[in-house]
């Protein structure tokens, strides 16, 4: 996880117990804080005052001061609670617990941050693959709803963050791994692994449903995502070395994108894709920002993009590195007194 202002990073130690903090300004790690158990997840506090680390052996979540890198609270969730995510607003963490199958909603206040309730939320688990891709819990960029994706029950299970309650589930394909919301929080695409199929959601509380479901031509995808600047999904499937682009409201596949490699993870900085690829013999594994490569030292785990900083987090748990890698800043370019933006791609010279 990379804070805000680009000045510090969390990394999950899992096999030491512990969390390490790096200094990106220095390109150092400051401190490791113990956490007494596997960590599997990080996320930091949009005001980068505060860490939460992901549990697994004791059942917690840890809260951790960036004021001076201690370990502040300690917060029992639910069984390996291995899944993190933030709420936009950073006043709440969405807690999934992959042995208990549950859902635990915490809010955040440092040192008083505590444990509001905790739902049951559906089979949900670790694709293998890749380090090991867990189930999804998504939130909404409004932050009004919360989508998991039981992935053993076949089924998107909908979550009213106003009422702490799951209001609806929908069936899906064949073990759905991951969500993404399109920036209205009104659509969402879900990418279903074991059948290769996805599926189109029309996002509204319990009145939710699915719109489209389509067949793609590939093996296992794994990750989707959505683009703002073109308004489409992206499915990677790094088993058929391809990436597609998915129309939102058609739910048609419009392109479909050959890689060398195995596509594996996709965001978007600024409308341009940034693409994780894992190699293999004499493929390189790799980060690719539009016409940019960023060969990475060694097989990697997905890597975390913070759109404010500009920079991506990429750990690679072998030889116990992280690759931090700076995209420089928004290549949108706004005019003076004209309300258009526009964006200049590929790099031009």
């Amino acid at each position: 996880a990379i804070s805000n202002d680009g000045t510090t990073a969390l990394a999950a130690g899992n096999l030491s117990y512990n969390v390490p903090v790096l200094d990106l300004q220095s390109m150092q790690a400051l401190t490791a804080v113990p956490v007494e158990e596997s960590c599997y997840d990080v996320a930091i506090t949009p005001d980068g005052e505060w860490g939460v680390a992901g549990g697994y052996n004791n059942k917690t979540i840890k809260i951790i001061d960036l004021s001076d890198n201690s370990l502040t609270k300690t917060l029992f969730t639910g069984d390996r609670p291995m899944i993190v995510e933030m709420a936009p607003d950073g006043q709440q963490a969405y807690i999934g617990n992959i042995k208990s199958n549950t859902l635990t909603v915490v809010d955040l206040d440092g040192a008083n941050s505590s444990v509001v309730t905790t739902k049951a939320c559906g089979v949900i688990g670790v694709y293998t693959g890749y380090f090991g891709i867990r189930s999804a819990v998504r939130v909404s960029p409004d932050g009004n709803t919360v989508l998991v994706t039981a992935s053993f029950d076949d089924e998107l299970r909908i979550f009213d963050t106003q009422t702490n309650e799951f209001v609806a589930s929908l069936s899906t394909g064949d073990f759905p791994l991951d969500v993404a919301f399109n920036d209205e929080s009104t659509m969402a695409c879900v990418v279903n692994t074991f059948d290769a199929t996805y599926d189109i959601v029309s996002v509204d509380g319990a009145n939710s449903t699915i719109v489209h479901h389509k067949n793609l031509n590939a093996d296992y995808p794994v990750d989707v995502d959505y683009n703002s600047l073109d308004g489409h999904f992206y499915i990677c499937s790094g088993s058929s070395s391809k990436i597609f682009k998915i129309e939102a409201t058609t739910g048609d596949v419009v392109e479909t994108i050959n890689t060398i490699g195995a596509p594996f993870h996709i965001d978007f900085y600024s409308g341009i894709p940034v693409i994780q690829i894992q190699g293999g013999n004499d493929i390189d594994h790799k980060i690719i920002y539009g016409d940019i490569e960023f060969i990475l030292p060694y097989s990697s785990a997905a890597f975390t993009l913070n759109d404010n900083a500009g920079m991506l987090g990429v750990p690679s748990p072998g030889p116990d590195l992280v690759s931090i890698i700076e995209l420089g800043p928004s290549p949108y370019i706004s005019e003076e007194n004209n309300e258009k933006e526009f964006i200049l791609y590929p790099n031009p010279a």
